[in-house]
């Protein structure tokens, strides 16, 4: 998004002066080096397009493929632990359900709620605190090892053949797979307390903001909250979720794939617009089977479940290289692996 070069406000793409101090300012050059005139409805429009051709089959068999693997995986570390903390996996043997009771209420979800009997131990078997601590640091660390796998995986799928084209090889290095999980967990963990951080912040400002001021105060919070929301919030958080894409699939630190991609302000609520009408789309769909099959719809909407996330996959994938000039033409071949 460009900014003003005196009080460092953003602006709009064609603004000619500040609309804060009245400052000059030249018309924001194509970020990222995104091809000029071209639109992100334009990107997305393709993307969605070429979803129903084989490139689009192909990764959605590749995604289908690697959830089923997750699942599988998921299961097995589930049993494993058990096995490991508890010394067995029958639930009876585990938990007594005879604790709780079941009662018919029409207000509970499903028209069933279960309450548990005072004084009853749900717990059979009451494990070692360290066997129970150290078995959970392991599988997730497994399950965090498996997950960047895939996800690298699907994400390059879908960059060879609705991005960059770029020949990426089907199993990723070792190196590549630690280094995203180091990546994720690091940059997540910051990224959780500085939210964790703003939530905070304006809970505190609304509470000074109301006590100086009253409804006056609570007003000025409002739309000084809106004004966030639109001008920085929504843009740096497409900024964000589009540089940790392109962290994750080009192997390279978040402070360069943050520099590499730059939506404008306009970009960025375009994106937010189309990319939350598919995915309300698809969910309708999703729910629709759900409400007119019954239980069969449950199973027929997995299909649907998995073909949205795919789309919104090849949206970001899409968006991404175009913003960082890099989007192939539709009749490009994939290039040359890279080193």
């Amino acid at each position: 998004m460009p900014y003003c070069t005196r009080c460092g406000t953003p602006h709009a793409d064609d603004a000619a002066f500040c609309p804060w101090c009245g400052q000059a300012v030249a018309p924001a050059a194509p970020p990222g080096g995104a091809e000029p005139g071209r639109r992100i409805s334009a990107v997305i429009g393709q993307a969605l397009g070429r979803c129903a051709s084989r490139a689009g089959a192909a990764v959605l068999g590749i995604g289908a493929l690697c959830s089923v693997v997750w699942l599988a995986a998921l299961a097995a570390v589930s049993v494993l632990g058990a096995w490991i903390i508890f010394g067995t996996v029958q639930p009876h043997a585990i938990v007594d359900t005879g604790c709780f009771v079941k009662h018919h209420d029409p207000v509970a979800p499903n028209g069933v709620r279960y309450t548990l009997t005072p004084g009853c131990e749900v717990f059979r078997i009451h494990p070692s605190p360290v066997t129970a601590t150290l078995t959970l640091v392991a599988a997730a660390l497994v399950l965090a090892m498996l997950g960047a796998l895939l996800y690298l995986v699907v994400g390059r799928a879908a960059d060879r053949r609705f991005g960059s084209r770029t020949a990426w090889p089907l199993v990723p290095s070792a190196g590549s797979v630690l280094r995203t999980v180091g990546r994720l967990v690091g940059w997540g963990i910051l990224i959780y307390f500085v939210l964790i951080a703003i939530v905070v912040a304006v809970i505190a400002g609304f509470a000074i903001l109301a006590s100086v001021g009253g409804v006056v105060g609570v007003l000025i919070g409002v739309a000084a909250c809106g004004y966030l929301l639109i001008w920085w919030l929504v843009p740096l958080s497409v900024r964000l979720e589009l540089a940790f894409l392109r962290m994750v699939i080009d192997d390279r630190g978040l402070a360069r794939s943050w520099s590499e991609v730059r939506p404008s302000i306009g970009q960025a609520w375009a994106f937010v617009g189309l990319t939350t009408a598919v995915s309300f789309g698809l969910s309708m769909a999703a729910n629709l089977l759900t409400a007119g099959a019954g239980r069969v719809g449950v199973v027929l909407a997995l299909p649907v479940q998995l073909i949205s996330y795919t789309v919104q996959l090849v949206i970001l994938i899409a968006v991404m290289r175009f913003l960082a000039g890099e989007l192939a033409p539709d009749d490009a071949g994939a290039a040359v692996p890279p080193a």
